[in-house]
């Protein structure tokens, strides 16, 4: 007797696909290259994070959720950064037309950056592809260099803690040492604040209820302290 095939289980992933509640998401590799703009020199050591960020509720009034994904990458001597990309994902979300990916650049010496992208298309061709990227150096006492840190700190603390991706500063170890060291250099300065590592230290238990693991056990193996 033939057995009769049932398709129930497929039905409510067909509707969600027709209803236009899910798409398909992907990136291409990204290569860019970090200089100075003044001198137009390559810059190394530029640490590097592109995030996808995910939106949340109805039309006109979204908000920002999570992280479809996020990477890191440090600019080599030549300036070169490279972001390996993703392949195909599902997701319920729409993703931020501006931050698709966001690239955050932060380098001690110079002022940080946050560069967005603009309109979207699927796949992802992004404009930062072959972009050349630029950096300027600034004094650390200097009213723009602050504003703009704590601009960083803030936009790296809420994408990488984010309570429906939690985890995710994991993947951006060597940002949050680099945010780390120049916090050391505004204590020796008499500005005391706490920054994404503190609070993580802090929250190791909320970490561990989390999913994410141990805080301490983390850093220590990144060589972070």
């Amino acid at each position: 007797m033939k057995r009769r095939k049932n398709y129930w289980f497929a039905m409510p992933l067909a509707i969600i696909f027709a209803s236009g509640c899910v798409s398909v998401r992907s990136a291409d590799p990204i290569e860019a290259t970090v200089v100075d703009s003044q001198t137009g020199e390559p810059i190394a050591g530029v640490v590097v994070v592109a995030h996808w960020q995910l939106r949340t509720g109805g039309f006109p009034e979204t908000q920002e959720g999570g992280q479809l994904e996020v990477q890191e990458s440090v600019s080599d001597p030549d300036g070169k950064i490279r972001f390996p990309g993703f392949s195909s994902r599902v997701v319920a979300e729409q993703l931020d037309r501006d931050a698709d990916p966001e690239l955050i650049l932060f380098k001690p010496g110079y002022l940080p950056d946050m560069v967005g992208t603009g309109p979207y298309e699927t796949p992802r061709r992004k404009n930062f592809k072959g972009a050349q990227l630029t950096l300027t150096k600034i004094d650390s006492n200097e009213p723009r260099f602050k504003d703009a840190f704590s601009a960083t700190r803030m936009r790296v603390r809420y994408m990488s803690t984010h309570p429906s991706t939690p985890c995710e500063w994991k993947r951006i170890p060597r940002m949050i040492a680099t945010l780390r060291q120049q916090q050391k250099l505004e204590r020796q300065q008499g500005i005391v604040s706490s920054g994404l590592y503190d609070e993580l230290i802090a929250n190791e238990e909320g970490q561990h209820e989390f999913g994410c693991g141990s805080v301490k056990e983390f850093f220590s193996k990144e060589h972070i302290e």
